[in-house]
């Protein structure tokens, strides 16, 4: 049993907020094949709007019929039934020939003609410290442009050794019409690496890429836009470390510099900061900086849009630290 809430701005001047209960049955049948039912019970609020009612109650009703083919193929399949969505059908497949990659395909459609939408991803461990992985998306809706994802991904984490940490990827996102010529395509791209060369200093650096393009096709009317941005971060513990629990001094001294490509007016923004924080408690660091800011070049003189100001951060962490 499940219950969640979360509230959806979606771009419009109401905030509309959804509270949600589940509830989920499964069971064995057979050595390789499973009955589950599943129904679910969401209530919609939003701002108070005199042509609209304040609150609204759907249910959803699903029953999944799971089997394994093979030991490394598994199945399943669902239908579902809402007052909002229809009847959906949902087909799910699992594919690991070895320990080392795992596939999934899913595929869901409605009853009504026009609504589909699949998703397939891929994980791979090549070698050691390597993991790459794939994701595809495909949702077609009559009423609503034809989306489009996919993302490419990769983590690396030598096993000689193990301070280090690369990582990058790209994804992508496509939204078109269907019989319309307007298109409009985000692509971002991104690498990082983080290093710990000794207990005391952490060397981080990424950078990130993106680029916009919408128009219209008949028309020949075509917008592009691309940003990118270029991070630095050192961080160096003021301790010596405990051999007892491997625990470092409480305080660090932290230098970062970023640079900010934008492509309106070809500014180039660079931003510096240092600062000095201290651990209050094992998950909690407050920290104390200056931060200076400039122009590179661009329409916008260095002059008049460049400066400085002291800053006050606080990081709280519990899964990873901070």
């Amino acid at each position: 049993v499940r219950w969640g809430r979360r509230t959806d701005l979606g771009g419009s001047e109401l905030q509309v907020g959804y509270s949600q209960v589940e509830a989920e049955a499964k069971g064995m049948i057979a050595r390789d094949l499973s009955l589950a039912f599943k129904c679910c019970a969401a209530v919609e609020s939003e701002d108070e709007v005199p042509s609209a009612a304040a609150n609204r109650v759907s249910t959803k009703f699903g029953i999944g019929v799971g089997w394994t083919v093979s030991p490394c193929l598994e199945s399943h399949a669902e239908v579902s039934s809402s007052p909002l969505d229809g009847a959906v059908l949902a087909l799910r497949m699992a594919y690991k020939p070895a320990s080392y990659v795992e596939a999934a395909l899913k595929y869901e459609t409605g009853m009504e003609p026009g609504r589909s939408k699949m998703a397939f991803n891929a994980d791979c461990n090549p070698v050691p410290g390597l993991r790459l992985s794939a994701n595809y998306e495909r949702e077609e809706n009559k009423d609503n442009p034809t989306r489009l994802g996919y993302e490419l991904s990769f983590t690396w984490r030598p096993v000689f050794r193990d301070t280090l940490v690369a990582f990058g990827g790209i994804k992508g996102m496509e939204a078109r019409a269907a019989g319309q010529s307007e298109h409009r395509l985000v692509i971002i791209g991104q690498a990082g690496l983080s290093l710990v060369p000794d207990p005391l200093t952490d060397v981080s650096a990424r950078c990130a890429w993106k680029a916009v393009s919408e128009g219209d096709r008949r028309l020949g009317t075509k917008a592009k836009a691309e940003t990118g941005l270029v991070t630095l971060r050192i961080t160096r513990k003021l301790g010596v470390s405990n051999g007892k629990n491997g625990n470092c001094g409480k305080m660090d001294v932290t230098g970062e510099t970023s640079l900010y490509l934008v492509d309106v007016g070809r500014q180039r923004k660079s931003e510096s900061a240092i600062e000095v924080g201290i651990s209050v408690r094992g998950n909690v660091r407050l920290a104390l900086g200056y931060k200076w800011t400039g122009f590179r070049h661009g329409a916008m003189t260095e002059a008049a849009h460049a400066g400085g100001h002291v800053y006050v951060r606080l990081g709280l962490g519990w899964a990873t630290g901070i």
